[in-house]
């Protein structure tokens, strides 16, 4: 158990000094607001995508039973 306490320590440690973490969460970030406006922007895109994983969810369902 301390083994891995240190182990993780260390990769926070390695994390909070690079700063390509910090990019890459800024860029999800700006992925997700974009993703966000779009879906408000096109109601029927969203509609869409949302019947699509309806069916889907249905789809897994129905083969499960």
């Amino acid at each position: 158990m301390t083994a891995f306490y240190v182990w993780l320590k260390t990769h926070l440690n390695e994390l909070q000094k690079s700063e390509k973490g910090v990019t890459i969460v800024e860029y999800v970030i700006m992925v997700a607001l974009v993703a966000i406006a779009v879906a408000f922007a096109t109601p029927n895109v969203r509609t869409a995508i949302l019947n699509v994983f309806s069916m889907v969810n249905s789809a897994i369902a129905s083969s499960l039973s």
